[in-house]
């Protein structure tokens, strides 16, 4: 059973895109004990594409909310993840981060579907 299956009920109900990100830590300095969070580390994919992808599950650890648990982990090619820097149409996320740091509201926000059209 692919884990958040409320994410391909609503994908399906309202035929809008959701997707399921992950965090590639093989990318990330330091592997899974890094502590740096880049953009460049993300990946994502949709849930409908999950869904009927072949996929592997083992119990194991991963964090879930910030806290480790024990908990089903499901595994698929690496091939149906893509950036998702691509997805949000942005590089880096500096010019949010600055606009969040001088207490204004941003004035550039992502269009998760543009390039999805």
């Amino acid at each position: 059973m692919f884990p958040p299956a409320g994410g391909v009920c609503r994908a399906k109900e309202s035929r809008q895109s959701v997707f399921y990100t992950i965090h590639r830590w093989d990318l990330s300095p330091g592997g899974r004990d890094g502590t740096e969070n880049r953009l460049q580390d993300w990946r994502y994919a949709s849930v409908i594409a999950l869904e009927e992808a072949p996929h592997d599950e083992r119990q194991g650890r991963s964090y879930v909310n910030g806290v480790e648990k024990h908990v089903l982990i499901c595994y698929w090619d690496s091939g149906l993840f893509s950036p998702l820097a691509r997805l949000w149409g942005v590089s880096t996320l500096a010019p949010l981060i600055e606009t969040q740091r001088g207490a204004k509201m941003p004035t550039y926000y992502p269009n998760p579907t543009a390039s999805l059209r």
